[in-house]
């Protein structure tokens, strides 16, 4: 009679040795997996590029740029072609508008010392002195170098008094003369110069009306 096949061979009290010498193969792969594992997941760490800043990449043969402004332009164009006064309006004017009449800065035709003149900056001045000083600006930018013309009363201006007439550039008075029934030449250095101002004033009168008319003839910036 055959004898019974136990299965105390593998996992009865026999068979510690056995087990024991297995778990401590098993221990040792364990190891040798986990420290394997280690080596490699620093390899690929070491190969891994690191964090970047946000945004494009920057080029290198990108170069810096200034930005320009209208006030840069001013400060750097070279003198411009002749500037005539009959053909732009005035940045700013400040005239008189009273009751009984208001003042004007316009391009019209005149008559001066019997010659008429088909464009020339007509200024209508009412005698009030509540007004003054009357005041006419141009921005010119910097770009010219002199201011040229000649002014008077016109034939038909019904007060002759003389008018005082300042030229102010860039805030600083550097022109001043009475304008009478004779022609005035005008010859002004205009050099760096970004604002022009004519600035005129009147007799005083009871502001009833009355007005002088002057007349700006070959008014020009160069």
């Amino acid at each position: 009679m055959k004898p019974r096949r136990s299965v105390r061979g593998l996992f009865g009290q026999g068979a510690a040795p056995f087990w024991t010498a297995l778990a401590g193969i098993c221990a040792v792969i364990s190891l040798i997996a986990g420290g394997w594992g280690y080596f490699a997941s620093r390899a690929s760490d070491g190969a891994r590029p690191g964090p970047t800043a946000s945004g494009p990449p920057l080029d290198a043969s990108a170069t810096a740029t200034t930005t320009t402004t209208a006030t840069d332009v001013a400060t750097t164009t070279p003198s411009a072609g002749p500037l005539l006064f009959t053909s732009i309006e005035p940045a700013t004017a400040q005239l008189g508008r009273g009751l009984f009449g208001s003042d004007s800065w316009s391009t019209d035709s005149v008559s001066v010392e019997t010659v008429t003149y088909d464009e020339a900056i007509v200024a209508v001045m009412i005698d009030c002195g509540s007004f003054d000083p009357r005041t006419v600006d141009y921005v010119l930018g910097r770009k010219y170098r002199r201011l040229t013309g000649r002014v008077m009363l016109a034939d038909d201006s019904p007060l002759t008094k003389p008018l005082p007439m300042a030229i102010v550039l860039d805030e600083k008075k550097k022109w001043s003369r009475d304008i009478t029934t004779s022609p005035l030449k005008l010859d002004v250095n205009l050099d760096g110069v970004n604002r022009l101002r004519f600035e005129i004033r009147t007799p005083g009168g009871l502001c009833w009306g009355e007005y002088s008319k002057l007349a700006f003839l070959n008014l020009v910036a160069r």
